[in-house]
Parts: structure tokens; C-alpha cells; sequence
């Protein structure tokens, strides 16, 4: 078979068997995954514990509790049924009563929520939660946060008897900024347990009362609990509609710049997750004209601002090439590629992941990755770092591969990424394998063109890096797609036949090589023979 015809089957046999343009689709929506284990539910809570000392102390002498010993949960339980007898016979001392009930589901070193609840005690909350007191709400709210700061089941409890629409309410309409602190909290809480329960509170219209709490209340605290309430309405999938979350964005905006780094914490990672939606979300956070703040949070002296920041301009690279173009406008590009390097894993692999949505967008957006020096540190991550990092850096070299960015592929290749990138073959993850198989393809094929000779130096440096033993290992791969790319690249560029043709023509090669070397030197030979006679 002649050169030209190898080719010419090469590309005629090569097929994609993934759409790298879906495929990008996945990396966004790679961003979108987030755990819904009830652990991590659990760890979103908050409690709102006893501010005072020696209410702690207090019980902790009256139920005898001590670290080496088990709370006598029974004892507990008589307690709650105590007070709930003085409320129907003293009409006078319900709200000490209710103070009292409070300091018991705020104990540091137990919380006996089942216990209250066993005993009958939510729909007494309930009662006082409605109470048009704003003592007796306070308390009563205060009660139902930690409550709900419990596990799923603990939360459904209390919101099967309604609590929902009565703290929406009471947000709504209440005029006492501790009412309103406290039962915005309670909301957060509910919210982070169930994406049902999260659904009825935006369809409440909870956010407008929100945001209104925030433009009039000047209380820092108070609007922590807001921020925090709001990534948490945001945080869960499906994104809330936009017509909920658009009057969020010109508010947000402002927060991102408050004397304050827990609201700003909050902010960041509200905005991350409303960058995970389609183009009119994020087109609403362009047009906020907060790039350049963002890209500044990632070198923050706070490291925990750099996470959600890094997640929102990936998200935002991740969009259409008009978005993707004004983020790196804002030099999102330097700065990306210097968290390449950054000490933590994390932020090095929320930074491959930008890198790699870059990667999938124009040629001069690839050239920019390439000029700013990404490659080597990629290569670099690919060899030592934690295989979800390394991961992210082979998605990167695969879309340059893909998009057969000539300068990107020799680049890679000139800093030793064959070996690497091959060594992720043997991997468990049959999505990445495939994309490392259909780089490696593009690089052979880009091989075919590039070379000045008959030889596929390409196709060299990666038998070098072991393919063809990964190659033959995937032959029999369980997944079809992958034992049918290896086969297409083993029989495509490693053949037997292709390889004996193409060491015959090296051994050609050096067979010229070595004649024009003897004539020289009979030249040189018959040179100083003449000059010797003269």
C-alpha cells in the first residue's frame, strides 16, 4: 500500500465515537453535579445554640450528663411532658415555659429533637409560632431551627404540620429583625433537607421577601443568614426559574463587595450556582460587569473565596463563545493557569476544568491557553497529581487533540505528555478512556500530515509511551466503544503490516545514510591522495 493511500484509508476508517461537542455539554454539566448524600445535606444545617452558659450548665446537672456517659433520653421526654402540662394549666408563664423548651433544643451536648417530638411538642411550636408576639416567635422560631438542623426525617415531621407557609409569612410581613433573623434561618435549613421542600419556599415567593429584608436592614448578621438562605434556595438542581432568581443578580452583585467575608463566601458561592444555568443566567452575571472582581478572589489571602470564584468563571467558560470571550478579556487565562500551580488540589483542579472548557471553545482561545505556558504544568499534572485533577488536564489535551490545534499537540509532545496521557488508559473510567483513545487518534491522524518524511513520528513517541500493549489490553475492553476505537488505532497506525513497511522504509534510510557517508569519505580519501602526489 502506497504512503498517500495509507492515509487516505486512515481517515476513511476513522470514526468519531464521541460528539465532542456534547461531550462539552457533559463537562458543563460535570459542574452541575453536586452530592445529594444526606451527609452532605446534613453538614449545609446550622444550629442556633444557647448563648448562655449556664443555661448549658444547668442541664447538664439536671439530666446528669457528662462526655462518659449516655443522656437518659427517658428523663428527657419527662421533662418536655412536664412543661407541656404547666402550659394548659398556667396561662401566665407560657412564655418561660416556652424559653425553657428553647434552652432544651439548643443544649450543646445533646439535642433531644426526637425526644420533643415524641412527646408531642411540634404543634405547640406551631402554636407559638403564630402568636402575634414577636418574643414568643422568636422563640418559637428559634426552636424549629434546630429542629430542623436535624436529620430528614426529624425536618419532615415539622413540615408535615405546615411550618412552610407560616415562616414565609412571618418573613413576609414580621417587622422585628431578630423574628425575621431567626425564621430565615429556620428557612435555610429546610431548604438544604429536601429539593421538595426547597421548590414550595421559592414558590412562595420567599426570595422577593428576601431581598427585601436585605435592602432595608443594615444588621450584618442578619444578613448572613439572608446570603446563606439564598445559596441554599440556589444551590440544589433543577436551577430555580429565572423569573425567581433575576431580581437576585443586581443585589448579589452589590454583596460581593461588603466589609465582610462570610457574606461575601455566601455571595460567591450563590453566584456558582447560578452560573451553572443556560445562557440567560449567565448573560444576567455579564452583564454585571463582576468578571474582574471574581478573577481577583482567586489569589484572596481568604482561601476559601477561591473555590466558588473558580467555579464561576469555569461555569462561564463554559458557555457560548461570546461569554466564554468576554471572561478571558478579563484575563481570566494568566490567572488560570498560575492556579494551575496553586498548592491545594483542589484549586488546581477547579482550574484544569476552566482550562479544559477553554480548550473547547476557538483556535485563538486554544493559542492563548498555549502561549500562556498551560501545557507543561498540565503535562506536569498529569503525571503527579490526584487522578480526579489529572482527569481534568487530559480533558484539556483532548480537546486540543480533537480541534487538531497543531501548535497545542506539539507542544504537548515536546514536553514528554505521550506517557502520561497514555498511562490514564488503564484507568476505571470508560468516559475518560474513550476521550484519551479519540485524542490519541486525532494526534496519529494530525501525524499523517505534519511529518516531512514517510514516517508518523507521532505515531513513534507513543509507541514509545507504551500504547500498543494499552492498546492490545483494550482490545477485549467490556465496553464496545472503547474495544472498537483501540481497534480502530491499532489496526489504523500499529498493523503489523504498517509497522514492517514503515521499518523497511527506516532501514531504507539508513541505508542511503550510511552510502552517502562512504562516498563522502572516498572523496575525502581521493582529496587527500591528490594533495599527498602534488
Amino acid at each position: 500500500m502506497s504512503y498517500s493511500k495509507r492515509i487516505t484509508s486512515r481517515k476513511s476508517k476513522y470514526k468519531q465515537k464521541i460528539d465532542f461537542e456534547q461531550a462539552r455539554d457533559k463537562r458543563f454539566s460535570y459542574a452541575q453535579q453536586l452530592s445529594k448524600n444526606k451527609k452532605e445535606n446534613q453538614l449545609l444545617k446550622r444550629r442556633n445554640l444557647n448563648l448562655n452558659e449556664n443555661e448549658d450548665e444547668k442541664l447538664n446537672e439536671q439530666f446528669s450528663f457528662s462526655l462518659n456517659q449516655e443522656v437518659d433520653s427517658e428523663s428527657i421526654k419527662k421533662k418536655f411532658q412536664e412543661i407541656f402540662n404547666q402550659f394548659e394549666n398556667s396561662h401566665e408563664n407560657k412564655y418561660s415555659l416556652l424559653v425553657e423548651i428553647r434552652a432544651l433544643l439548643s443544649w450543646n451536648f445533646y439535642l433531644p429533637i426526637d425526644e420533643f417530638i415524641s412527646s408531642g411538642g411540634l404543634p405547640i411550636i406551631l402554636y407559638f409560632l403564630q402568636e402575634n408576639d414577636p418574643q414568643f416567635q422568636l422563640e418559637a422560631a428559634w426552636c424549629i431551627t434546630n429542629i430542623t438542623s436535624g436529620t430528614h426525617e426529624q425536618t419532615e415531621k415539622i413540615v408535615e404540620i405546615g411550618v412552610i407557609p407560616i415562616l414565609c409569612n412571618i418573613i413576609k410581613n414580621s417587622e422585628s429583625e431578630f423574628v425575621l433573623d431567626q425564621c430565615i434561618w429556620a428557612i435555610g435549613n429546610i431548604a438544604s433537607d429536601h429539593i421538595k421542600y426547597r421548590n414550595e419556599i421559592i414558590e412562595a415567593d420567599i426570595i422577593s421577601s428576601i431581598i427585601k429584608i436585605i435592602t432595608t436592614l443594615e444588621n450584618l448578621k442578619t444578613i448572613r443568614n439572608c446570603t446563606w438562605s439564598l445559596s441554599i434556595l440556589l444551590r440544589d438542581l433543577p436551577i430555580p426559574a429565572f423569573e425567581y432568581v433575576k431580581p437576585l443578580f443586581p443585589i448579589l452583585s452589590k454583596l460581593l463587595y461588603i466589609n465582610s467575608e462570610e457574606i461575601v463566601h455566601d455571595v460567591l458561592w450563590a453566584f456558582s450556582y447560578l452560573s451553572r444555568g443556560d445562557e440567560k443566567y449567565q448573560q444576567e452575571i455579564i452583564g454585571m460587569n463582576i468578571c474582574e472582581s471574581l478573577i481577583n478572589y482567586f489569589t484572596h489571602k481568604n482561601q476559601s473565596l477561591h473555590i466558588p470564584s473558580l467555579k464561576i468563571i469555569a461555569n462561564l467558560l463554559s458557555g457560548n463563545d461570546k461569554i466564554s470571550e468576554y471572561v478571558i478579556e478579563k484575563k481570566a487565562i494568566p490567572a488560570l493557569v498560575k492556579m494551575l500551580t496553586s498548592s491545594y488540589e483542589i484549586e488546581r483542579n477547579n482550574a484544569c476544568w476552566a482550562i479544559s472548557n477553554i480548550c473547547a471553545g476557538t483556535e485563538s482561545q486554544q493559542n492563548e491557553v498555549i502561549q500562556n505556558g498551560a501545557i507543561p504544568i498540565l503535562v506536569a499534572i498529569m503525571k503527579t497529581d490526584e487522578f480526579k485533577t489529572k482527569k481534568e488536564a487530559a480533558w484539556a489535551i483532548s480537546y486540543l487533540a480533537y480541534y487538531r490545534n497543531i501548535l497545542g499537540v506539539k507542544d504537548f509532545l515536546k514536553n514528554n505528555g505521550a506517557s502520561p496521557y497514555v498511562d490514564l488508559l488503564d484507568s476505571n473510567d470508560p468516559v475518560l478512556i474513550q476521550i484519551i483513545l479519540e485524542g490519541i487518534s486525532k494526534m496519529l491522524s494530525i501525524g499523517d500530515f505534519i511529518t516531512d518524511s514517510s514516517i508518523n513520528e507521532i505515531a513513534f513517541l507513543f509507541e514509545e509511551a507504551n500504547l500498543v500493549q494499552k492498546l492490545e489490553n483494550l482490545l477485549n475492553h467490556q465496553n464496545s466503544k472503547i474495544s472498537q476505537l483501540a481497534n480502530d488505532i491499532f489496526f489504523q497506525f500499529f498493523s503489523e503490516e504498517l509497522i514492517n513497511q514503515e521499518d523497511s522504509i527506516i532501514e531504507n534510510q539508513n541505508q542511503n545514510q550510511n552510502q552517502n557517508q562512504n562516498q563522502n569519505q572516498n572523496q575525502n580519501q581521493n582529496q587527500n591522495q591528490n594533495q599527498f602526489n602534488l
